[in-house]
C-alpha cells in the first residue's frame, strides 16, 4: 500500500475558498428554518477548519472576524439578525477570494 500525499497549503486553500462560497450561497438560499441551520452549522465547521489552517499556515485572519463567524453560526438556534447573516455571507465570499488569491495580506483585510 502506498501513502496517501498529504495535502498542500494551496490545497487546503482552495478547499477552504470553495466552503465558505458554497455555504454563503446556502445560507442566502436556505427555504426553511431546518436549511438555514443545517448551512449554520456547517459553516461553523468550516470556520473551524479554517481556524486550525491559520495556525499551521501561518495565515493571518483576523481574531474579531474569525470570533464573529464561529460565535454567529453557533447561535444557529438562538436567532440571528438579517445584518448578521448578510454580514457572515460577505465575510465567507471575502475571505474565499483572499484564500483563492493565496494573498496573505488580502486575508488579514477580508475582514
Amino acid at each position: 500500500m502506498g501513502q496517501a500525499a498529504l495535502p498542500t497549503r494551496e490545497t487546503i486553500a482552495r478547499k477552504l475558498a470553495s466552503s465558505l462560497e458554497e455555504v454563503a450561497d446556502r445560507l442566502g438560499s436556505a427555504a426553511s428554518v431546518a436549511e438555514f441551520v443545517a448551512a449554520l452549522d456547517d459553516n461553523r465547521l468550516v470556520w473551524e477548519g479554517l481556524r486550525h489552517a491559520v495556525g499551521r499556515y501561518g495565515w493571518s485572519v483576523p481574531a474579531r472576524q474569525m470570533a464573529f463567524a464561529l460565535d454567529s453560526s453557533a447561535r444557529a438556534r438562538a436567532g440571528l439578525s438579517d445584518h448578521d447573516v448578510e454580514a457572515m455571507i460577505a465575510l465567507n465570499r471575502r475571505t474565499s477570494s483572499a484564500l483563492r488569491a493565496d494573498d496573505a495580506e488580502a486575508l488579514s483585510r477580508a475582514s
